[in-house]
């Protein structure tokens, strides 16, 4: 079975603000499509660490088995951690960055390896694609800035 995760920030800069992450995992079951979507308000963070933290809030939410996850983001650090085997060589050198000073945000890094390694995920990544959900999520991040 396929999972696909969308995810959206709405903190677009590296100086640290507040803002909301949105996500929607997307599957089938039974030749239905089935979605989920929930959010997260974030404060003081940049737009590393607010993607970092949908990205983990999203991820954890998996509780279903599945073959494949795809996950459309616009983070390209995300993406990196994985491409670039980051997220392997932090795990291998104890959540150490290449200062060998501890990791920025272990604990998030921490927490999806778990998830992936627990489901045997290698997920596949999409960055800064257009898709259905686009404009829903931009217009439910603004709906919830607004609350």
């Amino acid at each position: 079975m396929k999972v696909k995760i969308y995810e959206y920030s709405s903190i677009k800069t590296p100086k640290q603000t507040d803002g909301v992450g949105l996500y929607v995992l997307e599957s089938e079951k039974d030749g239905k499509e089935i979605t989920l979507s929930g959010g997260i308000r974030i404060e003081k963070a940049s737009d590393k660490l607010s993607n970092l933290i949908v990205n983990h809030t999203a991820i954890d939410r998996l509780t279903i088995k599945c073959t494949e996850l795809e996950i459309y983001t616009d983070s390209a650090w995300i993406e990196a951690a994985f491409s670039a085997g980051w997220l392997e060589k932090w795990k291998k050198s104890g959540w150490k960055n290449a200062q060998g000073k501890d990791l920025a945000h272990a604990e998030h890094w921490k927490e999806i390896d778990r998830k992936l390694t627990e489901l045997s995920l290698i997920p596949t990544f999409h960055v800064g694609e257009h898709h259905a959900y686009s404009g829903w999520l931009e217009a439910e991040a603004k709906r919830w800035m607004e609350k």
